[in-house]
Parts: structure tokens; C-alpha cells; sequence
């Protein structure tokens, strides 16, 4: 009837994303829901535009945290595997050419598999690694890919279904994950 995914497809590659996603809609039953949590990526960069460092708060204890620049920090966000085999010069400048944050993200994505890194490298993709990345056009690009329909974009803690609504027995089931940096989703399967 319903399946709530927080803070999990991030760490997936495209392939996965999507055998995921097919897998998901394959086991709902007709008119079952899915929500979805992720980082929603475009905050971040506009926190990074705005020079907005309180965003970066909650990872503040983090070691990336100490030792990166903030671009370094949040690219790692994106496609963490190519991060260590790009200069903060590097990345500063291609941000700097992109038109914006999407071809940025495509550019860590597209340098990856240039370096061939999953062949090459495969300690690069431990499953706590981010290796996909997400905003509102994004994910409803996936899941109407997948054929979802009346795809939702949503905030925490106000979902339309029950199935996602805290209760006093749930009291913090749900949307509990950084809600200050997540995108939310929610859609059905016909």
C-alpha cells in the first residue's frame, strides 16, 4: 500500500536509482503511495551563493567538514566518488562556467565516468557515498520515467496520506532527517 524512502536513493547510481524505482512501483498495489525524501541539491547551492554557512550547520562535526572548501563540501553531496580527483581550483572553475547548479552536477557525473572510476576505482562507492543528486525537476523527471503519476512535490511533515502522517504512537517516524536541506515527494502508482 505504501512504501516511505528517506534520505536513501542519493546513495544509489542512476542504474540503481532506477531498478529501485521499477522495483518500488513493480510491489505497490494499484493506487499504492510512495514518498520519497532526499537532499534537495538546489539548496544547498543557494545557500553556497547566498555565503550562507549556518546551512551547513548540522555537518559542522563532520571531517569533510574541517578540511574541504564549501564547494568541495557540497560537490560531495553530489557525486562524492569523483571529488578527490578534482582541485578546488578545478571545481571553482567549472562551477564558475556552468550556467547553473544542474550542469555543474553534470559535469561531477560525466568527470566520473571519464575517470571510469566505477571499473577502475570501485573503493570510491562505498554505499554511504553520495552518487546521485536531486531537486523538485529531478526527481519527478525519475518517477514519471517509471510511469508514477500525480507526482507531488510535498514539506515535511505535511504529507496528503495517512500512511506518512505522524501519529502520537509515530510521533517522529516520519520527515525527521534534516528537513531544513530535504526535498519531499510523494506519488502513485495507477
Amino acid at each position: 500500500s505504501a512504501i516511505y524512502s528517506s534520505h536513501c536513493l542519493e546513495h544509489l547510481l542512476e542504474k540503481d536509482l532506477l531498478f529501485t524505482l521499477h522495483e518500488c512501483k513493480r510491489i505497490l498495489k494499484s493506487g499504492g503511495i510512495l514518498r520519497i525524501t532526499v537532499p534537495n541539491i538546489r539548496l544547498f547551492f543557494e545557500a553556497y551563493d547566498k555565503r550562507d554557512m549556518s546551512f551547513f550547520n548540522w555537518m559542522k562535526d563532520s571531517e569533510y567538514y574541517k578540511c574541504d572548501s564549501w564547494l568541495r563540501l557540497i560537490s560531495r553531496v553530489v557525486f562524492e566518488p569523483v571529488i578527490n580527483y578534482l582541485s578546488d581550483e578545478e571545481l571553482r572553475s567549472e562551477y564558475e562556467k556552468s550556467i547553473n547548479y544542474n550542469q555543474f552536477c553534470k559535469f561531477l557525473i560525466e568527470k566520473a565516468k571519464e575517470l571510469k572510476l566505477e571499473e577502475n576505482n570501485s573503493e570510491n562507492y562505498f554505499p554511504d557515498n553520495h552518487k546521485n543528486y536531486f531537486d523538485e525537476e529531478r526527481i519527478e523527471g525519475y518517477l514519471s520515467q517509471i510511469g508514477f503519476k500525480d507526482i507531488k512535490i510535498s514539506k515535511s511533515k505535511e504529507s496528503q496520506y495517512t500512511y506518512f502522517q505522524n501519529t502520537r504512537l509515530l510521533k517522529d517516524c516520519f520527515d525527521t532527517t534534516r528537513p531544513h536541506m530535504s526535498l519531499y515527494v510523494e506519488c502513485i502508482k495507477d
